[in-house]
């Protein structure tokens, strides 16, 4: 075989792999529902209360979510703005910061619970890069816990998300499934607040602050439809 007809065998497959990655790509960005999981870290920032700053209680978070968005706009193309809106769930078993050994560490392990609609905003793909972006609103409940010689007391707040938002630089993995990078947090503010410990058990929010997380983590997603 001669080094021209290798040249062209060459030039060849790379255009067929590269027409290949653009076809399951194309596939993708018209998918008409988008379903993700996702594990991340989330840093607590901010205050539940005058008297509680986020970061007193837990050294951070592991969350764990679900979503589900909708397209909204006509068909979509890897060269056109898409955007979608669904729900958000999460569960973050979060790290105590207040215990003393292994054992009372383990039992004071608390945790966030989160629920949002969310809107997710897709790009033009740039090369083999998706950007994504996510914005939305909910609702959370925060449980810490300190268990101590066999004494438990616990603290629970809750109260709205104002803002969950965050860059998902996203790369196709197949004509159906991508891998995310996440790159975002949230902010809310406590209007709930109760306290429960042996012979004390109180309510009622004081100084209520802003309060929230940074968080990186992944996201795997199905595109479904389309």
């Amino acid at each position: 075989m001669t080094a021209s007809r290798r040249c062209a065998r060459t030039t060849s497959i790379a255009i067929g792999v590269a027409l290949c990655l653009e076809a399951r790509v194309a596939t993708a960005d018209d998918a008409l529902f988008d379903v993700g999981v996702r594990l991340a870290y989330a840093r607590p920032v901010g205050a539940f209360d005058g008297g509680t700053h986020a970061s007193d209680v837990s050294f951070g978070g592991i969350p764990l979510a679900l979503d589900a968005t909708v397209r909204l706009t006509p068909s979509a193309s890897a060269s056109s703005w898409s955007v979608g809106a669904g729900i958000y769930a999460a569960y973050a078993p979060t790290i105590p910061t207040l215990c003393t050994t292994a054992s009372s560490c383990i039992s004071s392990i608390g945790h966030d619970t989160e629920l949002d609609l969310l809107a997710r905003i897709r790009a033009p793909r740039i090369a083999f890069v998706i950007p994504e972006a996510e914005i939305g609103t909910g609702w959370s409940w925060s449980s810490r816990a300190l268990v101590d010689q066999d004494v438990t007391s616990t603290r629970r707040w809750s109260g709205p998300v104002l803002l969950r938002a965050a860059l998902v630089p996203t790369f196709a993995l197949g004509a159906r499934t991508r891998l995310g990078v996440v790159l975002g947090g949230s902010v809310g503010r406590s209007t709930s607040f109760t306290l429960e410990a042996p012979g004390i058990e109180r309510g009622g929010i004081q100084g209520a602050r802003l309060h929230g997380s940074a968080e990186i983590g992944v996201r795997l997603g199905i595109l479904l439809g389309g």
